[in-house]
Formats: C-alpha cells, sequence, structure tokens
C-alpha cells in the first residue's frame, strides 16, 4: 500500500485544498520554523510538496532567504516546493495603467492584522535566483488550483524540485581526488556507501580514452567514447561560449564530422573569428551573436526551438564564465543527451565560496563543483566525469549502455582500458611529460582530426594519459611594454633586453614623467597595432627566455585567465607581491600553503613586473586604467591608493581574472648594503637592506665596541 504523501499548505487562511496539512499564523501555527499548533510536528526531512502561497513577503527581507532554505530543508529528494509572492513588476505595470484600486495592498500588505504587513518584495529573477540558492532545480511557473492570491493577476508563482539524495549516492568520489576536504566542507557521499561503486567501470574505462583534439583536458576523447556507448541518435550539438571554433572547442571535432550545430559566442571579436574558422562547414551551422540568459528569447529553450532543434539533441557544451548554472537550470523543454558544464576553476570556488556555492544571478562568482553536480543529478543525469573545469553528465536513462561499454573496455588481469592500438595508457606515459610542452616560441597547438594531444596528468581527473602527439604550430602575437626612466640599471637592462630579443618579442620601451601614463599609451598601441598578448615588465625585473615562455604557456591553455603574474618578491620585504581579498573585499591574512601547491593561483592585487595580458581584457576596464588616489585628509600618506593598486581594483571590477603562476619565480633588483661576516665563517657576506640601514639596522659584529679617546692639546 503507498504511503500518504505530506504535502503542507503554508499560509492556507481560510482556503483550504483537499490533500494538505494547513498551517497559518492567524490559528496559531508557525510557517517557519514549520510548527502546528495542535502538538509538536516539525515533519523532519520527509515533506513531500510544501505550498507558500503569499507568505514569504511576511517575513523581513533580510530573512527570505534563509527562509526558503529552511522549507527546502524539510523536504524530502523530489520534493516540490511551491512559492507564491507578490510580482513587483506586474504592480509597477498596474500602477501605470492605472485601473487597479487595490495597488497598495499588493505592495504593503492588508493590514488587517498584526500578520497582514509586507516587508519584502520580489521580481522573478530575485525569487528564481532565491530558489536556486537554496538548492531547487527545473525551477517553472505554475497555476494556482484554487481562488486564492496565487491566483491573482499580479502573483508571481515558482515552484523548483529537490535533487534525489539517492542519485548522489552512485558517485564515486573515491576516484576523483578533486572531491575531498575543502575549507569549508566534508566529503561526500561517504565511502561506506555501497551504492558508490556503480559508475566506477565506466570512470575506470574513461580516464583512459582521455585525450585532446581541440578540447583543453581530455574532454575530446571522453566525449567520443561515450558517444561510442550510447550511440549518435541526431547529429546535434549546441555549444555556449564556442570562442574562435577551435581553442578548447568541445564540439569543433563533430562540427568536423558534418553535425548539426548551433555556436553561440557574445565577444564579437570572438564571433568573427568563428565564423571564419568554420567557414568550410557554414552549410550545416547556426551562428548566434547574442548573450545567452534565461529567459525567452535568449534562453536555451527559445534558441533551440527557433531552430526546430531534436528535444533531446545528442551534446549540449556550456562554457559562460559565471552563467553556467543559472541557464541550465532555466532549460525544461530541452533534455541533451550529453552535457559539458562548467564549474568554477579548481581552488578558486572552494577558497571563496566553497564547492557548493551558487551564484546569484548578475553576481560574483561561478558556481562550484558540488553545486554543478547536484544541479545535474536533480535534472535526471548522471554525471560521469570531472574535469579540471567541467562536469561530463549522461540522460539517467543512457548508463547501462554505458556500464556495458565500459565493462568490455576494461581488461580482466590489469582493469586498464586498451587503446585503438592495442597499447594501454601505461605504455606510453614515459614519453608523456615531454610532449606536454610547448616550444620554442609562444604558440598555440593546432590539431587535425586524426592529431591526439596530450593532457598534463591529474590525478583527480577521471581521463587518461595518451600517446605523444606531433602537432603544428600556430604563432601568437606577443609585445612587451614597460616604462624606463632616464637612469636604469645597466646590467639588468642589458640582459633583459637580451632575452626579450631572444624571444623575439616586439618591444618599444616608453619614458616620461608618469610611469602609468606611459604604460597606457604603450598598451593602446600595441592594442592598436595587431597583439594578441602583452607583456607589462619592469625595468627592475630580473627573467630569463623560460619564465616568460611559461606564463605565455599558462595563458594560452586557461581560458579562464585574462592575466598572468609571476611570483615575484616585494621591494625590502620577504613575500611577493600579490593580494587576495575575502568576501568582504579584505586582504587576507593568513593564506595556507596549500593555496599555492596548483600551477595557478587566483589573486586579487598583482604587479607589473613580468605579467602577461590578454589584449581583450582591456576594452572590459574603466577609464582611465590607472587612476591614483589620496588620502582620506587629501595626502599621500598612509590611506592613499597608488595607480598600480588602483589598476587591479579596476580589473577586477570590471569581471577580469588574475592568476599568480607559482612556478614562475622571477628575480627582483634592489638595492642593498653587503657587509663581510666574521672570519670564522670565511667572511661570508651579510646583505641588508637600505630601509633596515637607515634604521641602524646592521649586523652586530658590524659594530664594534669603542671608547671615546679625550684629545690632549700641546700647551
Amino acid at each position: 500500500m503507498e504511503q500518504s504523501k505530506i504535502k503542507l499548505n503554508l499560509g492556507s487562511g481560510d482556503k483550504p485544498l483537499e490533500g494538505y496539512v494547513h498551517l497559518d499564523a492567524k490559528f496559531g501555527d508557525t510557517v517557519w520554523p514549520i510548527w502546528r499548533r495542535d502538538g509538536d510536528e516539525t515533519y523532519g526531512d520527509g515533506v513531500d510538496e510544501i505550498r507558500a502561497s503569499h507568505v514569504l513577503e511576511h517575513f523581513p527581507h533580510g530573512q527570505t532567504l534563509h527562509v526558503v532554505k529552511g522549507w527546502v530543508s524539510k523536504l524530502k529528494p523530489g520534493g516540490i516546493l511551491k512559492i507564491a509572492v507578490p510580482d513587483l513588476d506586474k504592480i509597477i505595470e498596474a500602477r501605470s495603467n492605472g485601473n487597479d484600486p487595490k495597488i497598495e495592498g499588493y505592495l504593503m500588505g492588508g493590514q488587517c492584522d498584526e500578520y497582514d504587513f509586507h516587508k519584502a518584495v520580489f521580481d522573478e529573477q530575485g525569487l528564481r535566483g532565491m530558489m536556486e540558492q537554496a538548492g531547487l532545480v527545473d525551477i517553472k511557473p505554475w497555476t494556482s488550483e484554487i481562488a486564492d492570491c496565487a491566483s491573482l493577476s499580479v502573483s508571481l508563482n515558482l515552484m523548483g524540485t529537490k535533487p534525489c539524495g539517492e542519485t548522489f549516492a552512485e558517485m564515486n568520489y573515491r576516484t576523483v581526488r578533486a572531491v575531498q576536504d575543502g575549507p569549508h566542507g566534508q566529503p561526500y557521499p561517504p565511502e561506506s556507501i555501497p551504492a558508490a561503486e556503480t559508475l566506477q567501470s565506466i570512470w575506470t574505462a574513461l580516464k583512459q580514452r582521455r585525450r585532446n583534439i581541440y578540447s583543453q583536458f581530455g574532454e575530446d576523447g571522453a566525449i567520443k567514447a561515450i558517444f561510442e556507448a550510447i550511440g549518435i541518435k541526431n547529429e546535434w550539438c549546441l555549444e555556449v561560449g564556442a570562442s574562435d571554433g577551435i581553442l578548447f572547442s568541445n564540439t569543433r571535432q563533430w562540427v568536423e564530422q558534418g553535425w548539426r550545430a548551433i555556436l553561440i559566442e557574445k565577444d564579437p571579436v570572438l564571433f568573427a573569428r568563428l565564423t571564419a574558422n568554420t567557414a568550410a562547414h557554414r552549410h550545416n551551422l547556426i551562428y548566434e551573436n547574442i548573450e545567452i540568459g534565461t529567459e525567452a528569447p535568449n534562453s536555451l529553450d527559445a534558441i533551440l526551438a527557433k531552430h526546430s532543434a531534436p528535444k533531446d539533441i545528442d551534446l549540449l557544451s556550456l562554457d559562460i564564465d559565471g552563467r553556467d548554472y543559472h541557464v541550465f537550470n532555466a532549460m525544461l523543454q530541452y533534455h541533451p543527451r550529453v552535457v559539458i558544464m562548467e564549474y568554477a576553476i579548481e581552488g578558486d570556488a572552494e577558497r571563496y565560496f566553497g564547492t557548493d556555492f551558487i551564484p546569484p544571478h548578475a553576481g560574483k562568482g561561478q558556481a562550484g563543483r558540488n553545486a554543478v553536480v547536484r544541479l545535474l543529478c536533480g535534472k535526471g543525469y548522471k554525471p560521469i566525469a570531472i574535469s579540471q573545469s567541467n562536469v561530463i553528465a549522461v540522460r539517467g536513462e543512457l548508463t547501462g549502455r554505458l556500464r556495458a561499454w565500459a565493462d568490455k573496455q576494461l581488461t580482466a588481469d590489469s582493469g586498464q582500458a586498451v587503446l585503438d592500438d592495442g597499447k594501454t595508457a601505461e605504455d606510453c606515459r614515459s614519453k608523456f611529460d615531454n610532449a606536454a610542452r610547448f616550444g620554442q616560441m609562444p604558440c598555440i597547438l593546432k590539431p587535425h582530426t586524426e592529431t591526439l594531444l596530450p593532457v598534463t596528468d591529474q590525478d583527480y581527473i577521471p581521463m587518461p594519459e595518451v600517446k605523444p602527439p606531433k602537432p603544428d604550430k600556430v604563432e601568437v602575437r606577443v609585445a612587451a611594454v614597460m616604462s624606463v626612466p632616464r637612469l636604469t640599471h645597466t646590467n639588468n637592462a642589458a640582459s633583459m633586453f637580451a632575452t626579450i630579443k631572444k624571444l623575439g618579442l616586439q618591444c618599444v620601451p616608453g619614458q616620461g614623467v608618469f610611469w602609468h601614463h606611459v604604460l597606457t599609451r604603450q598598451i593602446e598601441d600595441r592594442i592598436r597595432d595587431g597583439y594578441e598578448i602583452l607583456i607589462a615588465v619592469d625595468f627592475d625585473s630580473w627573467f630569463l627566455p623560460g619564465h616568460v615562455m611559461r606564463l605565455l604557456e599558462l595563458l594560452v591553455n586557461t581560458p579562464q585567465a585574462d592575466a598572468i603574474c609571476a611570483v615575484q618578491c616585494q621591494r625590502e620585504h620577504e613575500l611577493p607581491i600579490m593580494a587576495i581579498h575575502d568576501e568582504s573585499g579584505l586582504p587576507v591574512q593568513h593564506m595556507p600553503r596549500r593555496w599555492f601547491e596548483a600551477a595557478l593561483t587566483p589573486i586579487h592585487i598583482g604587479h607589473f613586473g613580468l605579467t602577461a595580458f590578454r589584449a581583450t581584457c582591456f576594452a572590459k576596464l574603466e577609464r582611465p586604467w590607472f587612476r591614483d588616489e589620496p588620502d582620506p585628509n587629501g595626502s599621500y600618506r598612509d590611506g592613499r591608493k597608488d595607480a598600480d593598486v588602483a589598476f587591479w581594483g579596476n580589473f577586477e571590477r570590471s569581471g577580469c581574472k588574475l592568476f599568480m603562476a607559482n612556478e614562475v619565480n622571477i628575480g627582483h633588483l634592489q638595492e642593498v648594503c653587503t657587509f663581510a661576516g666574521p672570519a670564522a665563517t670565511n667572511w661570508k657576506p651579510h646583505h641588508v637592506y637600505l630601509r633596515d640601514l637607515n634604521a641602524g639596522q646592521i649586523p652586530a659584529h658590524c659594530d664594534p665596541a669603542y671608547r671615546i679617546i679625550s684629545p690632549t692639546r700641546k700647551e
């Protein structure tokens, strides 16, 4: 016998609904915390449905998100939350039409008793974002079945579903080292869950098929393997954030095989390159130079309907740098068979927000890994691979085919997948690392369909090593920009210009009274000349060609980065020139060493000693790029904001991302006073900063004892 469902009608008033438990403050109940007047009943977390019609607006606006999260906590996995509130946009429209006498009541409440006062306002984007923040998926409108406030013309009615916890139990995070203890959470699901083994064979097999043709972290090989397992149904794909159609594309290999593709890119410069780079396949392509959104006509549902795409296109790839979560959650009419969805770059979301982080609409940040996985699970998908920046998932009903395919791929004795040539990934491991580096000049790997590009080995990425390729190279236009004084460090200048010349970089140093004026003109001129990457260099930096090459390699291979700086020590200080801000915008004082174990660390303030910029990022910045500010007293003492610090604030506010390359450590020339050590140490030199020297801080053995001798005068 089926157990009866628990359905709560919060704020029911005198409008009862059959099959619901009715709670209302005027009867002595509380709707949050949920408590019935006739008993201490809080319902635990086993509620099937909560209906809250015109209740939420009665809570203070600072508490509404907390209340919604509380309601969601009472739902069982798969449970539904229905919310109805007055719609501010509809109220404003009704006021402008001047034909509704109840405007005050809609906005402020009827005020007929102590409970009937409104303390918060909502529009659709705000309520949808709040429900997403609470972890709900498949958020969509609903219609009231009775004549209550939810049936009013000014009512905003949205419902969402709580993701199924059972789906997570199938995720074997033991094989994905990326999903472990972080600064904000605990690993889950627990290793004790038996169902966690069910996708192990799929992950193991896909790990051995990791390879790049055009993708970044082996996604091309994994996706190809997935379609080998589940079959290709309609040869349709859609890519949001298609970039130039080549670099890190997850759909290019299928475009070349004649698939019908919708390619969406909002940046006009990249869009022009996209159309040029895909001209040979134009007859099968649909281009959209728009910013994707959650509402028609720019939602995924609207775009797919506009172009008469099948309801279950084969492949969807999302790379929107922050809006992926909301855009996919708003997709209700179409159900792609395979989805690739970006999450916050490894370390970034964990450090600042946590892997469960869901960004507010039009807010800062990108959804964390766990949040993306939950969303996919809640919409009926099974995440089967997680790369360094993407989650790959398939429709739940297709995992059986994948498991059968994976079992055939794995050898009985080693558990390794056998590659196309009969060798396992272990056979080519020794050749792998050397092949993963660029050559002598800055370049982008230009792959061919038959060429497999290497992917740097990451234990936590469930995709495999591959045979080393022999890729062609496409040069990137790179120029150095720098401001120099009339007098400079001669030896350093000779070394620096020799390095720049050896790399073949264009560099015409500028001079002037104000360094930031000079640097602004330098950047403007190089952008006008068509350079794609600009390297800022300071006259007191010391570096080698390898430092520059590694910076370029990292920037080319990290699409999330707008700029990457080297590690450089502060003048007369033991720490590098950098700062990381907390959520309130203040510098973090204590930074764990693990933050700097990866190749790149997201930072908020950098330097111009040796920093590689994408030329396109400067178009996003507010003018002037460098704006110094005096202290609150109008002077330039403590509390001032120098031009370089102001630049990095502008950089962050404009949505640009800065990283520090932890393995690119350059020198910083500065003046010191050197003393010979004691003879017992073979006169080992002691170096003292000029700041300390002027403060009288010299080595103890260099401050001799003496007694004053009074001179005598000869009579």
